[in-house]
């Protein structure tokens, strides 16, 4: 028996592996003869990735070769590992342990990448391994990027012991045989060899073991029997065939001869070789579906074999490359061919090149970028050149695309005016674009380093907190308006937004601040204005629908008084016969004390600077009551210097003439304001102006209203009388009798139009706008529910002091009838128009008198061809072909006399082609005017049947 192999002290125990005797003989043949064709052996071995191919049995994977890259990548000790299985050999990875099996199973190639620590050197590197199955039980496993190489060499077995028996301990199996070729003694090797006790054995025949298929041969091997010799026999061992390598020795013993046969076992290499033939297909295979150009050559240069990615990557087939030297290759640039020279040269001297990146030339002209390797190997004496191409023309444009967008990304970021920045999980600021110095006026050298946070206003700290760790946790992009520290101290209003980015395995923050000082700005004079016009909204709309006024005045003064901060709100009104104003209206502030009993009659010519600027219609903002009598002498009870610090007032017009203003002051809010803030606050006391001016002529209208009643209830038309609000205030009976309801006070457009809003292109809008008279017609439902249509008339009837209509008349009269009339009329010329051009004839229509052709039909234009624009130019006697004018002029005549008439005659077309033509004419008026209708008939059979009546 064998002792048991010594355990393999340089692997750890937690990687150490048991062989079984007979497997690892087994592995072994393996290795020793699975690429006995050192042809492609060395192609294998010069493979530049790092490959290793693996056995499946008995439901593990088995090391059973690998190639010299694979071995200098574990520093020469792979070799030691041949036949150890995955199991042991990744125990720590049982991803790779599960590719093995996917790979098998699924029988496709597997990529992977992962990181991978070798045991055998500490080294951690990240790996692409590509798993490829190959029929029927191997897998081979190519690493990329591998930066060692364990060399391991297996043990060899002890040395059979030099003192065993030759017989007994033999191991090798051994038989004896007698001269009628039965057994009569064996070793224990023999009998294990065929799982068989000695009694099974002993008296048996050499032949009772044979194969039933292959017994006859054996037989014949066998004769003549005692010979010395070498003879392969194989025995049925239950249901596996088993081979001996016997080496027969005849001897004779006590005068009788025997056979002793000594034994090698030769079924696994037997097994091996049927295996090694489909092994070296498999070899073929795997070169021609490799996706890298290899070629080899001899020591002149001249290639010997190459693999279908060659072709592909060169454009030439293997005919045109085989045999051919390098040198007479037209694959390298100019000078580039020097540069390979070199390399075989150096590699000859036993030095090393390493890949380079060239750019070869392809058959069809094109140009490819690949790298380019060579290597050597020997065959028995003779050494072999290996080259190696693989195609990197979309690595090299990536590379490229990249180098032109980091230039685009910086000239970007240089270019914009916005801050662009990185920084890291923490806070800490790592990038920082160059405006930071335009905009914040900091140096990059001074932000570099420091918390981001540190540049946030503390009010807004905890806010940009809480977005910052949103962004980390979440990698959603996040937006923010925040306050960020200038250099100076002060703040600046910034726009932020940013998102999580992931930089080489690495985590960060990169955002863009933009400078929104501007935009905070026009928010707030937004904010203001929609504030304004709010404030005069509420002002218009109280005036319209309160009937006191003076309530209404001073309920807008609080408003602005309120809105501008003002102590104090007043209205004066000129009396301009006793040449004084008086403070009509007040508002005061908590603990304000009331002037307006002491603001009464006040003289006019005690303010002239005051008087003179209201009348320019310029409002009066003065925040610094000494600049009032820089220029001025003037001082009255009005303005008292010590007790009021700032006075806003605007002026008030009636009917356009300067009536008063109204004034405001301690005013806190309008250090800022600008024309058009006062331009839009001047509206309110232009409608507060409006309101004195609409009472006064309410007052003066009351007066006339009886006169006017008595003469517009006496008209039939519908009037009604609006102001400048659109409320009625007078309709005649008419109108009265039409809608059965109380007019007065309600809006014109809710009674009128049934309508909840101001009716849109109003006439009555458009009077009160220019003054002018304005007419329309529109529908409205009757009564019984029919359309009733209405021609509307609007024109001033009262106008303002400067000219501008106050009251506006609407005057609307029933047209039904007349516009149904028009619409049948209508309705009659399209019927006509479309019988005219539907016509099945060609038609034309001429002045009788100049023969100008004043309409024709589509048919028309279909024969003749000429658009209505070119026979309005032109008249029947020019499209005439063979009569003179004077016989077409006599055509007219006769045609005017009788009434009607036909004739026939020759036209020509647009194109210039002749053409028979009939034509038919008869006389019609229209309002007193006479006009020809003509019929053509171009068909040439009927008009050949017709007598030619151009001759009578």
């Amino acid at each position: 028996m064998r002792e048991e192999p010594d355990k393999l002290s340089h692997i750890p125990n937690e990687e150490y592996i048991e062989y079984d005797i007979e497997e690892f003989e087994i592995e072994i043949d393996i290795n020793d003869q699975i690429f006995s064709d050192i042809y492609y052996k060395s192609i294998f071995d010069n493979i530049p990735y790092p490959s290793h191919l693996w056995r499946y049995k008995d439901e593990d994977f088995f090391l059973i070769d690998f190639n010299k890259a694979a071995n200098q990548l574990l520093e020469g000790k792979l070799k030691k590992l041949l036949g150890i299985q995955a199991s042991k050999f990744f125990k720590r990875r049982p991803d790779i342990i599960s590719d093995f099996y996917t790979c098998y199973n699924t029988k496709e190639t597997l990529n992977k990448k992962l990181k991978y620590k070798f045991k055998t050197t500490g080294f951690e590197k990240f790996l692409n391994i590509k798993y490829q199955f190959i029929h029927p039980d191997l897998i081979l496993a190519t690493f990329e990027d591998i930066t060692n190489k364990i060399e391991i060499e297996h043990q060899l077995h002890e040395s059979e012991k030099k003192y065993r028996t030759l017989f007994q301990e033999a191991l090798n199996p051994i038989f004896i045989v007698d001269k009628n070729k039965t057994y009569i003694d064996a070793n224990k090797a023999a009998m294990e060899f065929l799982n068989a006790s000695k009694e099974e054995f002993i008296g048996k025949s050499v032949f009772d073991f044979a194969p039933p298929k292959l017994l006859q041969k054996q037989k014949k091997k066998h004769d003549p029997f005692y010979t010395k010799r070498t003879v392969e026999t194989s025995y049925q061992v239950g249901e596996k065939i088993k081979t001996l390598m016997l080496n027969v020795v005849p001897l004779t013993l006590d005068n009788q001869e025997y056979l002793f046969g000594i034994a090698h076992n030769i079924t696994a290499r037997k097994i091996m070789e049927e295996k090694l033939r489909q092994s070296e297909k498999r070899l073929f295979s795997l070169l021609d579906q490799s996706p890298i150009a290899i070629a080899i050559f001899d020591k002149t240069g001249t290639m010997l074999n190459c693999n279908p990615a060659t072709e592909k990557i060169t454009g030439y087939n293997r005919e045109e490359l085989i045999g051919k030297n390098f040198t007479q290759l037209d694959l390298y640039p100019r000078g580039h061919l020097k540069l390979i020279k070199n390399r075989v040269k150096t590699i000859l001297n036993g030095g090393n090149v390493p890949p380079i990146e060239i750019c070869i030339k392809q058959k069809g002209g094109g140009n490819l970028w690949v790298l380019s390797q060579i290597t050597t190997f020997t065959v028995g004496k003779e050494i072999y050149f290996q080259g190696i191409l693989q195609n990197i023309n979309d690595l090299k444009l990536i590379r490229e695309r990249l180098t032109e967008s980091r230039k685009k990304t910086e000239n970007i970021i240089n270019n914009i005016s916005d801050i662009i920045i990185k920084v890291d999980t923490q806070g800490n600021i790592e990038y920082v674009s160059p405006q930071i110095k335009t905009i914040l006026g900091f140096d990059r050298e001074e932000i570099i380093g420091i918390k981001s946070i540190d540049l946030v206003h503390p009010d807004d700290t905890p806010k940009m907190e809480e977005i910052m760790e949103r962004a980390i946790k979440s990698g959603k992009t996040t937006t923010i308006e925040f306050r960020c520290k200038k250099s100076d101290g002060s703040y600046l209003p910034v726009s932020g937004r940013g998102s999580l980015i992931n930089e080489k395995n690495r985590l960060a923050l990169l955002g863009v601040m933009r400078d929104i000082s501007e935009k905070k700005k026009a928010e707030d004079l937004l904010k203001k204005r929609f504030e304004f016009e709010h404030l005069i909204s509420t002002i218009s709309s109280r005036f319209i629908f309160m009937t006191e006024v003076n309530e209404a005045i001073n309920e807008s003064l609080k408003d602005m008084a309120e809105f501008i901060n003002a102590t104090r709100a007043y209205l004066f009104v000129f009396d301009k016969n006793e040449m004084v104003m008086n403070n009509t209206h007040e508002w005061c502030n908590e603990n304000i004390p009331s002037q307006i009993s002491d603001l009464q009659e006040i003289p006019l010519d005690s303010l002239p600077w005051w008087i003179n600027q209201l009348k320019k219609e310029k409002p009066i903002h003065i925040t610094k009551l000494s600049e009032i009598f820089v220029n001025s002498n003037e001082k009255s009870n009005f303005i008292e210097q010590e007790s009021v610090k700032s006075i806003l007032a605007f002026p008030i017009f009636i009917e356009d003439e300067l009536g008063g203003f109204i004034g405001f002051d301690d005013v806190l809010e309008t250090s800022d304001w600008n024309e058009s803030d006062l331009s839009l606050f001047k509206i309110c006391s232009e409608i507060i102006g409006t309101a004195l001016e609409r009472k006064l002529a309410e007052e003066t209208l009351k007066g006339s209203e009886v006169f006017l009643d008595g003469i517009l209830s006496s008209l039939k038309s519908y009037i009604t009388i609006v102001d400048e609000d659109y409320n009625i205030i007078w309709t005649n009976q008419n109108t009265k009798n039409v809608h059965k309801a109380n007019l007065i006070n309600n809006k014109c457009y809710k009674v009128l139009r049934k309508s909840n809003n101001i009716c849109q292109n109003c006439i009555a809008e458009k009077t009160f706008s220019d003054g002018n008279l304005h007419e329309e017609e529109f529908n409205i439902s009757g009564l019984n529910g029919n359309k009733v249509h209405f021609r509307c008339i609007t024109n001033s009837v009262a106008k303002k002091s400067n000219g501008q209509p106050e009251l506006v008349v609407i005057i609307c009269d029933d047209i039904t009838s007349l516009k149904t009339s028009q619409i049948q009329l209508e309705e009659s010329r399209e019927k006509y128009k479309a019988l005219f051009e539907q016509a099945q004839h060609s038609i034309i229509l001429t002045d009788p008198y100049t023969g100008k052709i004043i309409d024709y039909n589509e048919k028309t234009h279909k024969i003749l061809g000429y658009t209505l624009e070119e026979f309005k130019v032109l008249s029947l006697s020019e499209l005439e072909v063979r009569d003179s004018k004077q016989t077409f002029i006599k055509h007219l005549k006769d045609i005017i006399n009788k009434g009607n008439g036909y004739y026939k005659t020759k036209f020509r077309t647009k194109a210039g082609n002749p053409m028979d033509v009939l034509i038919y004419s008869y006389v019609f008026k229209i309002k007193d005017k006479l006009y020809i209708q003509s019929l053509l008939e171009h068909d040439p059979e009927l008009i050949s049947k017709l007598k030619d009546y151009n001759t009578k």
